[in-house]
């Protein structure tokens, strides 16, 4: 009678034949994991739920956010050969040899909670919300009802954007009663749990909402596909992969298959425009 050592030392090795007759697939893959910023995390995720499921024996992960420079970091320390970020590299990165591959472009917008039914806003409108000047919907034409203003830490990528492209989120100084938020995640989450709310994701991160939140016009100009891709609503955020110019063969593989037919159409799929390699 054989034992149990026996029959599991055969059944390993009939496995390690099976995978000898599909041209040698290893019995057990790698790991590819890529951090970084909150703003691509729901696309870059989504990125890789196709890959694994091509590749059931490789695996791409993608943790939560540790912010653009976060992941930065982690390719300099060696710890990854891939991150996801929503800025341009600083100089100092770029002479470390860092790598930057852009792959899509997205909008960013101001949202309102589901109690709120303001559906556009002026730029000026917006300056005086975000600065505590008006704190109540009825000065914007809405229901009335106190303004929850929800923004993000100094820094961060949508918040440059915007600061970038409306002249007087320049110099803005939000209001000492607006909640600031460290991830784009907990800013819908928060979004969602505050009817009269107000803040701006990217358009992407709208995937964790519970359906609660209406994005709104900018001055008369709507936050849609036609009006992004004309270049009428100027708000816009463009996602990248860093790494070295090695950065490794599943890393490679995994690039290639964002730059696919079929990884630019899931980019393109979620209202983003899908970006070639360069």
């Amino acid at each position: 009678m054989q034992s149990r050592f026996t029959t599991g030392w055969a059944f390993w090795l009939s496995a390690v034949a099976a995978a000898a007759a599909l041209g040698g697939t290893p019995l057990h893959g790698e790991t590819l994991t890529i951090p970084g910023t909150g703003a691509c995390e729901p696309i870059v995720a989504e990125l890789a739920e196709a890959f694994n499921r091509a590749n059931p024996v490789d695996r791409v992960s993608v943790p939560a956010s540790t912010g653009s420079g976060g992941g930065i970091a982690a390719v300099l320390k060696g710890e990854t050969p891939l991150a996801r970020v929503a800025r341009p590299l600083k100089a100092a990165e770029e002479h470390e040899g860092l790598v930057r591959l852009p792959f899509a472009r997205d909008v960013v917008v101001f949202v309102v909670g589901k109690g709120v039914k303001v559906r556009s806003l002026s730029v000026p409108q917006l300056a005086a919300i975000f600065s505590g000047k008006i704190t109540d919907w009825q000065g914007v034409g809405g229901a009335p009802g106190p303004i929850r203003v929800v923004t993000r830490e100094a820094g961060d990528s949508s918040l440059i954007v915007i600061q970038d492209r409306l002249e007087p989120f320049r110099t803005l100084s939000f209001s000492p009663q607006a909640k600031v938020l460290l991830y784009d995640r907990i800013t819908v989450e928060t979004l969602d749990k505050y009817k009269n709310s107000i803040g701006f994701v990217t358009h992407s991160s709208l995937r964790w909402s519970r359906g609660g939140l209406s994005p709104i016009a900018l001055d008369g100009i709507a936050p849609t596909r036609e009006n992004f891709r004309s270049g009428r609503y100027p708000l816009e955020e463009h996602y990248a992969f860093v790494t070295r110019e090695t950065p490794g063969p599943l890393a490679e593989r995994f690039l290639a298959f964002v730059y696919s037919p079929a990884g630019r159409g899931i980019i393109e799929q979620r209202g983003m425009i899908a970006l070639e390699r360069r």
